[in-house]
């Protein structure tokens, strides 16, 4: 019941975005953002600049509170326990650049190595804002920007920078869909990876403690094995769904005996597999930033529940769009597979197919989930 409720609520969180995607709040001093930052969204960065696995994240409240956070897991190589610093910053939301009013320390500090950890924390707002007001506008609309959505881990603009805290001379790529400072990573002069995005998020709730209890991505990312065995004698069916609408259109989807209905438009493979069905309309104007604005959420992480962004794959064609990204569940040995299909019916409507399974048991039998995916239709009501 566990595992099916994180299922659930990572659809829950998508569906409630698209009745409030256009906020207001541009979460940087100084920087006009094409997609307006929400409260509760943060990021997180491998930080190589570290001699131990390191990551340094950063979430935005309001325009005026952010948090900054360092975690550290432990290194048995170099008998060190795990480590993580976390500041609750307030700053002059009216200011033109990084102004800090306030200062909260949530961990304890004990060394002096902890000390220069929040100056580095402090150094890191400073200057990740101030790059970023250097890029100005990211948007589609910059002709200048070779952004390729086509090519998901390239898009964006790069930028050759100086940059003391990475060694000098270094290059940033950024791009409108990461969250807060638009930066994919930091790459030394010779190619290196120095800061490099692994994962973005929003806070559901002030109960949700995703952000604080963030503990690194392991490698390799491996699921615990599970139990499932592929009945391949059961009986095949197929399920639909209609949003019942004028000009309306009936999604499908091949299934088999072995999946039960857990609640409307939605199918469960016992605890191992989850599929769904519904639709979404589209607003008639901004429909770039609102289809630009969607991709960011579908790959946001949610409640324990992290996105690993070097493992997202995209697909686009004229009237469709396929993702999929590898869920790493905080603090447990589970890994999912999330796969999302959204097609055009109309002018103004859009179908929804989504299937969720633990990695292992994908893996195992993946030309069986493949099938269902590729079994998704849509047809016409007359």
């Amino acid at each position: 019941m566990h595992r099916k409720m994180h299922f659930y609520t990572r659809l829950c969180t998508v569906f409630t975005f698209f009745c409030a995607y256009f906020s207001t709040a541009y979460a940087l001093p100084g920087v006009t953002q094409y997609i307006p930052d929400s409260s509760g969204e943060y990021v997180y960065y491998r930080d190589y600049s570290f001699n131990r696995e390191s990551y340094t994240g950063f979430l935005y409240y309001d325009d005026g509170t952010y948090a900054a956070r360092y975690y550290a897991p432990a290194d048995f190589d170099q008998q060190l326990p795990p480590k993580a610093i976390e500041l609750l910053i307030s700053i002059d939301p009216t200011a033109s650049h990084i102004e800090m009013t306030g200062e909260r320390i949530i961990s304890a500090t004990h060394t002096e190595e902890d000390n220069d950890i929040i100056n580095y924390l402090h150094d890191m707002i400073y200057e990740l804002t101030a790059r970023r007001q250097k890029i100005g506008l990211l948007s589609p609309e910059q002709e200048f920007i070779p952004i390729d959505r086509s090519s998901f881990h390239d898009a964006g603009i790069i930028d050759e920078q100086e940059f003391l805290q990475f060694g000098g001379d270094v290059t940033l790529l950024f791009d409108y869909i990461v969250p807060l400072f638009n930066l994919r990573h930091i790459s030394s002069s010779d190619g290196e990876l120095q800061f490099e995005l692994v994962t973005a998020g929003r806070l559901k709730s002030s109960q949700d403690t995703s952000f604080s209890n963030f503990t690194g991505i392991p490698f390799p990312l491996n699921d615990q094995e599970r139990k499932f065995i592929l009945n391949k004698k059961a009986k095949e069916v197929v399920f639909s769904y209609s949003n019942k609408e004028p000009n309306s259109f009936i999604q499908s989807v091949r299934l088999d005996t072995q999946w039960t209905a857990s609640m409307e438009q939605m199918y469960m493979l016992d605890n191992y597999a989850y599929t769904a069905l519904s639709s979404l309309s589209v607003p008639s104007e901004n429909r770039t930033l609102f289809f630009n604005s969607l991709l960011r959420k579908l790959l946001l992480s949610v409640e324990g529940s992290y996105c690993i962004w070097d493992t997202v794959k995209l697909e686009f064609s004229e009237q469709r769009i396929m993702i999929s990204c590898q869920y790493y569940q905080n603090g447990s040995n589970a890994v999912t597979r999330d796969f999302k299909t959204i097609t055009q019916l109309s002018d103004d409507m859009y179908g929804w197919f989504s299937l969720t399974v633990f990695d292992s048991v994908y893996r195992k039998n993946h030309t069986y989930f493949d099938a269902i995916i590729d079994s998704y239709a849509i047809g016409s009501i007359d």
